[in-house]
This record gives C-alpha cells, sequence and structure tokens, in this order.
C-alpha cells in the first residue's frame, strides 16, 4: 500500500506558536550552498505528535505539540506498515509569518483555540483557525523542497537524551561563545522554564538542553583538546588567587 500523502492534524494554537518560535533561532541563517539544506523549520507530522525542528550545524532543537483530542489526526492511530510521517519543510521568513498569523484572541479558554493543518506530502500546507475570534481564517503555507541533507533530529535527540548521565556524573565544561548558547533563550521564553543542560557523549561530546517536557536540543562544546582543557584550569587557578581574599593586601 503506498503512503498517505495528505493529512489533517489538529494541535492547541499557543502550543504551536511557542514552539516555532523555540526552534527557529537554530535555523541556519545563510541560504546559499550547503547551508540551504539547514535553512529551514521542519514539521514533521508523525504518528501521535508533530515534531517541529531546526539546526544551524552547531545547535539543533526539536519541540514536540500532541495533536488536539482522539480526532486530532485524519490518519488515526494504525498505520500501515509501509507509511510514515509526512515531513513540511517552511523557509525561516514563512514560520515568522506564521507565528504573526498565529496571535488571535481567544474566544473562550486557552485549550479552545486550535489550528487545523492540511499538509500534502511534498506540497502545500493549509492552516486553519479554529476557537478564535477569526474563526475560519486560513493561510497556505507553500514550504520548501524536502532536502535529503537536514538531519533525522528525532533520532538524534533521542539518542542524545538516552546518552546524557543524571545528577550523579561527573561534570564537565561547555565551551561555546555566548552568542551561540544564547539561541536556547528563545526556548526558555516560550516555555516560561528554566533551562537544564547536561552533558552527552563522553568527555569531548555537546551537551542536551532541556525546557519542560516539550523542548529539548543539543550544542557541540568546542573543549580545545587537551591543551584547551590545561588552559581552562590555568586560567581557574588564576582566578581564584586573584578571588583569594589573602591575596588581597590590607594597608
Amino acid at each position: 500500500m503506498a503512503p498517505t500523502m495528505e493529512c489533517t492534524v489538529k494541535v492547541q494554537l499557543l502550543q504551536l506558536r511557542a514552539a516555532l518560535g523555540a526552534v527557529l533561532p537554530h535555523a541556519k541563517r545563510t541560504k546559499t550552498g550547503e547551508d540551504v539544506a539547514i535553512h529551514r523549520v521542519r514539521l514533521t507530522l508523525a504518528n501521535g505528535s508533530m515534531f517541529v525542528s531546526a539546526t544551524n550545524g552547531t545547535t539543533t532543537a526539536i519541540a514536540r505539540v500532541a495533536y488536539a483530542g482522539p480526532d486530532g489526526d485524519s490518519r488515526g492511530n494504525l498505520w500501515e506498515p509501509e507509511d510514515g510521517p509526512i515531513v513540511f519543510d517552511m523557509l525561516p521568513a514563512e514560520v515568522r509569518l506564521a507565528r504573526t498569523w498565529l496571535q488571535p484572541k481567544a474566544v473562550g479558554d486557552d485549550a479552545d483555540m486550535l489550528v487545523s493543518l492540511t499538509t500534502v506530502r511534498g506540497g502545500e500546507s493549509e492552516w486553519e483557525a479554529i476557537g478564535t475570534q477569526n474563526e475560519g481564517s486560513r493561510h497556505t503555507f507553500a514550504g520548501m523542497e524536502i532536502s535529503d541533507s537536514f538531519p533525522d533530529l528525532v533520532e538524534l535527540h533521542g539518542r542524545a537524551v538516552a546518552e546524557a548521565p543524571g545528577e550523579t556524573s561527573r561534570s564537565r565544561d561547555l565551551v561555546q561563545d555566548g552568542a551561540t548558547v544564547a539561541l536556547f533563550k528563545a526556548a526558555s521564553v516560550e516555555y516560561r522554564t528554566p533551562l537544564a543542560w547536561r552533558p552527552t557523549g563522553g568527555d569531548d561530546g555537546g551537551f542536551v538542553v532541556q525546557c519542560t517536557s516539550a523542548f529539548v536540543g543539543t550544542v557541540a562544546s568546542d573543549t580545545g583538546g587537551d591543551e584547551g582543557k590545561r588552559r581552562r584550569a590555568q586560567d581557574t587557578q588564576t582566578m581564584l588567587n586573584i578571588l583569594n581574599p589573602r591575596s588581597v593586601a590590607i594597608a
């Protein structure tokens, strides 16, 4: 049997808006050459959940959006063995437009504000607002040609979380520039929750960044090898000497 070519899923509007905002900073900014493969935000309409993801090569981010109610996915809960997720790639500019469109005021409870996404495999995605002041408002996103070079971030994050040790593990430095680390601020703001950082992948691995059960990301750590570790140890000792009260002469 051929895979399903079209589906309609329903999600809570605020959850979708938060997911888009949390991952958008991680999409590659440049859109030429090889960078075009990751100059995008990917929506993966999977079995039971929708995943929103992005990467710039140094950081990755993925947010989970649950389907709303038992009829939240037109494909149902039982998939054929040949079936698989429908993937929809959006330009960062489309994501910004979508977040602007996803700002209607609620008529009732926030949970009643929904978005219906009808997506064609390899085609367009039509979004419709439900339970909002602009009930029935629709917007169609053209999307992008699917890039086979875009990594499987659902699998990648699953492995990263599984490999991240617990709180009793030996501490390790995160070495990365501030601008890169700041990309995760959006997730903390969208989900109104602090970020939890855990090392993964051994002594020279990166870090898993988690924010509630809805968002997880990864960031590479540029340790600089043995020379970098020696230099940081030396810097730490120098700083301890500077901050030691006994090193301050009292006249």
